[in-house]
């Protein structure tokens, strides 16, 4: 939100000022689960309600609401030779962040890892589509009003090498505590 200074038609200089006041409230329910030694899968879903209300000192009225959700999935494989395989997908519905909205997107990540020297080492090639982003932002400013447009479908490579200097942490499983079943102390007979 902005203001228009009055003595030069042809700019507008605008700084910011605050909205008044906004509710928001979430609620997300997550999943994970390991299937096989080799797979593993976490989904979210969630969804959001927004609402903002203006100011009474505003030049421009801004109250409204929106009902938002998101989807997230992520599947990972471990294949043999020490080679992780990974995909995540997002959709994320339209959405108001003040003054814009954004009219929701989803996004696909395919990654591969491989570890090398004692996993001293990794590679890791990655891509990211950002599938029908679209984004739309109005502000109105006195009497001038300001809109933009933004659409994204580009994709993202990306390629790394990996070194670990020094000692690694190695996560190293616990074992089973063994313990003493209460019958055999207690001398009951079977």
């Amino acid at each position: 939100m902005g203001y228009t200074f009055p003595y030069n038609p042809l700019a507008l200089i605008s700084h910011p000022v605050n909205f008044g006041t906004s509710q928001n409230a979430a609620l997300n329910v997550s999943f994970n689960k390991e299937f096989f030694d080799f797979w593993q899968v976490n989904a979210e879903i969630g969804g959001r309600w927004d609402k903002i209300m203006s100011s009474a000192n505003m030049t421009q009225e801004l109250n409204r609401d929106n009902w938002s959700y998101h989807i997230r999935l992520n599947s990972d494989f471990t294949l043999p030779g020490k080679t992780r395989l990974g995909f995540f997908y997002m959709f994320m519905s339209s959405s108001i962040r003040g003054a814009s909205k954004d009219n929701g997107w989803q996004h696909l990540d395919c990654h591969v890892n491989r570890s090398f020297f004692n996993e001293k080492v990794s590679l890791s090639l990655s891509a990211g589509w950002d599938l029908g982003r679209k984004s739309y932002d109005e502000s109105i400013y006195g009497s001038y009003i300001s809109k933009h447009w933004r659409n994204d479908h580009q994709i993202d490579v990306r390629f790394s090498i990996r070194y670990m200097f020094g000692k690694m942490y190695r996560n190293k499983q616990v074992q089973k505590i063994q313990t003493e079943d209460f019958d055999d102390r207690a001398g009951a007979a079977e």
